[in-house]
């Protein structure tokens, strides 16, 4: 994959969410880690952190099948299920030496990757402490340009279809 010029590079917001997970997660006790995700409600926080990990692992081993689908993620959390959660911490961790750089790589799936661990992010807030302040505004300008992106990409498809054209 290449990098395109014209989309953000989501490598220092993927870091940051990954980051401020890590550090809530590892805060907290291992019951509370245990805790449901809400969310998320068949996923503990742990199960959240699970895939969140496994999804940097299956991408730097190529398993890239049915990627995001529901049997992927769940293949994740369940290879993990009775990994302690720090040691699951420390594989995103380490991973994200070879992931980070290749975020850019991603082309738009790059702001689907953020998208989803921001998402992720709120709910393991939700359920262990209240809203981090830098976390509305990081939503907010996600959720913005997200939104534009899909704008554009409607507006791009109708003006390109000859059949919609006068």
């Amino acid at each position: 994959m290449t990098t395109d010029s014209h989309l953000p590079d989501h490598s220092a917001a993927y870091r940051g969410v990954r980051e401020r997970i890590i550090d809530l997660v590892r805060s907290e006790p291992p019951e509370r880690q245990m805790m449901v995700a809400p969310a998320t409600p068949d996923w503990r926080v742990h199960d959240v952190v699970a895939h969140l990990a496994g999804a940097t692992s299956d991408v730097l081993a190529g398993r890239l099948e049915g990627v995001g689908s529901d049997p992927w993620t769940a293949k994740q959390v369940e290879d993990r299920h009775d990994v302690l959660t720090e040691v699951v911490l420390d594989e995103w961790d380490t991973n994200s030496v070879q992931i980070d750089p290749m975020v850019p790589t991603f082309g738009p799936a790059s702001g689907q990757i953020v998208l989803d661990a921001v998402t992720h992010e709120h709910d393991i807030r939700d359920d262990l402490h209240p809203p981090h302040r830098g976390l509305h505004r990081l939503s907010q300008a996600v959720a913005a340009r997200t939104s534009r992106a899909a704008s554009r990409s409607v507006s791009n498809t109708h003006t390109r279809n000859p059949s919609t054209s006068a």
